[in-house]
């Protein structure tokens, strides 16, 4: 997105450790472009568990009960138990009240499986968005993970409408793991 939308300026969340270290570096080197913090996302302020497997920091989860999977989306046999980590989460709203956003709002929601706490906590910003792009998992890999449909029906209650998928990831077997599912403000929506 930052090749994309170069003079945009981009807001990252990020609760794991490991990956939030990475996404720092990057971020130092995007100057004023690019802030990060710290920290999931979900509908209530606090902290909760971040479920980490040691071998695939990318699968961390909110969520419990979420599966190893290796590199080529395969469950992987013995894998390790995740390790939990306390992390602080934050309301979309809430920060989005902290900063100056301007119109042409773009969301990209990745959170693993909680996505409709994302959206609940943030239902105030994603009504101003223009669009919005949530990975959304097909396989189930989550407890209490969200399907599209899900997903779809509660952005429709900020204007937002289900207009394809700009990229689907399909496992070994040719089924589909996820997908980035677009979702565009509706044209007779005034915001």
């Amino acid at each position: 997105f930052r090749r994309l939308f170069p003079a945009a300026t981009i807001h990252c969340f990020e609760p794991s450790p490991t990956e939030f270290t990475r996404l720092a570096r990057w971020a130092a080197r995007q100057g004023r472009h690019v802030t990060c913090e710290q920290s999931a996302l979900g509908d209530t302020e606090g902290t909760a568990s971040l479920f980490v497997y040691p071998e695939s920091p990318w699968v961390s989860s909110l969520r419990a009960g979420a599966s190893h999977w290796n590199a080529s989306g395969q469950k992987k046999e013995g894998s390790s138990v995740p390790r939990a980590v306390t992390v602080p989460v934050l309301r979309l709203d809430d920060i989005a009240g902290k900063v100056t956003l301007d119109d042409g709002i773009l969301v990209k929601i990745d959170v693993e499986g909680a996505e409709a706490d994302v959206i609940r906590g943030g239902v105030k910003l994603l009504s101003r968005a223009e669009a919005v792009i949530v990975e959304v998992t097909v396989e189930h890999r989550f407890d209490d993970a969200n399907d599209l449909l899900a997903v779809a029906s509660l952005l429709d209650e900020t204007g937002l409408v289900y207009a394809g998928n700009l990229l689907q990831s399909p496992a070994p077997d040719g089924s589909i793991r996820y997908v980035d599912a677009l979702f565009l403000r509706r044209q007779d929506q005034t915001r």
